[in-house]
């Protein structure tokens, strides 16, 4: 450090495996792989650094290689979920022959449930392990089931979620993909859309109103609720300064309506009156109409 003079090392020993005739690298998670013609050719892969996939939306890459193989050989792959259910077995076809010989494994975006994820390549007392994480979203790292589920309290499908709530935890993946598929809006594209408004009003919630919440986080408050359930008000009204009671009065314009939060002057918490909560009831179920739930 050359601000104080402070300085530290730090030493560790690696071991570089050598691939020997008629063995094989240990799986590889990759976005995009190329393959090499000899053992002096460069790797020409494009990593996943952080191991992870999006759940529903990418596919798992994983890239592996054989060396030296004297004659063609088929390689068990399996991909093993934190549960210890086995969600993909293949084989991986080597030609033989060759200094060098790459294989891409693509395992289906819908394969995956949340979670770790195993991956093994290789014969039984030779097989080779790697990890990968797969999580709710590309911009939303939630990799269980119980937090993903507190984060949805406010979205429609609650007859959906309340499966996977009560499911047991092997039964979890195939009800979360049934709830992904059943609230997606776009069946054609990768990305489910009303998962991604979703969240992107948590977040927004979440900085907007975190001075209310404190640790809880923004998007648990009363305001939250209605910001991530019916979006950006089209005019916000705050009581001026001095006032007795404070209150905000925000305006929906597409549903005809206003809602009214107050608290008291010197403390952050604004609720809903109670007019103003049977009104978004009324709110809530039209925008469920209209977004054809």
């Amino acid at each position: 450090d050359p601000g104080s003079g402070s300085f530290s090392q730090a030493q560790q020993e690696l071991t570089v495996p050598a691939f020997g005739a008629g063995t094989f690298s240990a799986p590889i998670l990759t976005y995009r792989s190329g393959f090499r013609e000899t053992l002096w050719d460069e790797p020409k892969l494009l990593i996943n650094p952080r191991g992870m996939v999006a759940h529903g939306d990418d596919s798992l890459a994983v890239y592996v290689e054989g060396y030296q193989l004297p004659a063609a050989a088929s390689v068990p792959f399996v991909a093993i979920d934190e549960t210890g259910q086995e969600v993909y077995r293949g084989q991986v076809a080597f030609a033989g022959g060759q200094a060098v010989e790459g294989k891409q494994v693509q395992l289906p975006a819908q394969t995956p449930s949340l979670g770790r994820l195993t991956l093994t390549f290789g014969n039984p007392g030779s097989a080779k392990e790697t990890f990968a994480l797969v999580s709710f979203s590309r911009s939303w790292v939630l990799t269980n089931y119980d937090n993903l589920l507190d984060l949805l309290r406010f979205f429609d499908q609650e007859d959906l979620l309340s499966e996977v709530r009560k499911a047991t935890p092997d039964q979890r993946p195939a009800l979360w993909r049934k709830f992904w598929l059943e609230s997606d809006p776009v069946p054609t594209t990768p990305e489910n859309e009303a998962l991604d408004i979703y969240f992107t009003r948590l977040a927004i919630a979440n900085m907007r109103f975190r001075d209310e919440a404190g640790s809880a986080g923004g998007w648990r408050t009363e305001r939250g609720e209605v910001f991530i359930t019916l979006g950006e008000p089209d005019r916000v009204l705050e009581s001026p300064p001095g006032s007795q009671v404070r209150y905000e009065e925000w305006t929906y314009a597409s549903y005809q309506a206003a809602l009214v939060f107050e608290g008291q002057v010197g403390f952050s918490r604004l609720r809903l009156t109670p007019s103003s909560r049977a009104e978004f009831s009324r709110m809530r179920v039209t925008a469920r109409q209209r977004q054809g739930g």
